[in-house]
């Protein structure tokens, strides 16, 4: 397996604009991000993200200008949080200002105002349907209920639905700090009920969003829903399943511990039929040509019928 890229760089490359900025050139369907933030922008600001969410967006002073990584981070925040045509300026400490344009509208009153708990989790989920732990380019429609359904052009062209991800990193408390994520309806039609190869080997949201570290900081539930023409199905994260959205989330299976808190505001990544299957193949062969000591618990991997077919 080709480490570290997740997928073939040449085919997703195809879809990105010539600027080479981080959107794809798709038309009129203006509302397609791109899912290239490295896990640890995310995990490692906490702190500065709750100091952020505390006060408006517009103007607001914040360490993170000071990094690549939280300059990226901010990035993304403006682009979730703001639609598009609007912008915000964040000054830096040298002088100057870091001007990021908004794509998504997630939270727009964020920016006259401090986030209100809703707002932090939706604002949540969107930072979390954009990490990719290979931080390759890949286009991604990116739904929330709040903000409705997609364009049927957008649906038609982005069907396959990869994850949904939920929690809060704004809150002031770091003990309430959570990034859940489930894997989608197209991942489980690929994969099965585990999200996987099995056998003891990594899932597909390991390598996804964690690459080869085990505890990464995303608590990976499983399947988001249990849906009926997907057979096996019988541990899942959300409880009810209303057109691209999920609602009645939970930090563990349902059926394991109906009593966890509940999440009903989630973010679904939707992702191009031909770039989910080549996520999925290259997911397969890298976990598949797993050594021994990277299975669950340093044990020997066990057979797997969908390893037995892969040509490592």
């Amino acid at each position: 397996m080709r480490l570290p890229p997740l997928i073939a760089i040449g085919a997703i490359c195809a879809a990105c604009s010539p600027s080479g900025e981080d959107r794809p050139d798709l038309g009129e369907i203006g509302s397609i991000s791109m899912n290239s933030l490295a896990p640890a922008a995310l995990l490692d600001n906490g702190p500065a993200l709750s100091a952020l969410g505390a006060g408006a967006l517009a103007n607001a002073t914040t360490a993170l200008v000071d990094s690549e990584m939280g300059q990226k981070l901010l990035k993304y925040v403006a682009r979730c949080a703001l639609p598009e045509g609007d912008a915000v300026s964040f000054p830096l400490s040298g002088g100057g200002e870091l001007e990021e344009p908004g794509l998504l509208g997630f939270a727009p009153e964020w920016k006259q105002g401090a986030l209100d708990e809703t707002a932090q989790r939706v604002m949540t989920g969107c930072l979390m349907a954009h990490v990719n732990a290979f931080q390759i380019q890949v286009p991604i429609s990116v739904r929330t209920a709040g903000k409705g359904e997609a364009s049927p052009e957008e649906q038609q062209l982005f069907p396959a639905q990869e994850m949904s991800a939920f929690g809060n990193y704004f809150a002031a408390d770091p003990a309430q700090r959570f990034l859940h994520i489930c894997f989608g309806e197209g991942v489980a039609r690929a994969l099965g009920f585990e999200g996987g190869v099995g056998g003891g080997r990594p899932a597909y949201l390991d390598l996804r969003v964690c690459s080869t570290q085990d505890a990464c900081g995303f608590n990976r539930v499983g399947a988001c829903f249990a849906w009926p023409q997907v057979l096996g199905i019988d541990k899942t994260a959300c409880s009810d399943a209303s057109g691209s959205f999920y609602s009645g989330c939970h930090e563990r299976p349902i059926q394991l511990d109906p009593a966890t808190q509940t999440w009903d505001e989630t973010v679904t990544v939707y992702l191009q039929e031909e770039h989910l299957a080549q996520l999925v193949e290259e997911y397969r062969q890298e976990a598949c040509a797993v050594s021994t000591l990277r299975c669950s618990g340093g044990a020997i991997c066990a057979p797997s019928p969908i390893c037995d077919s892969v040509e490592l």
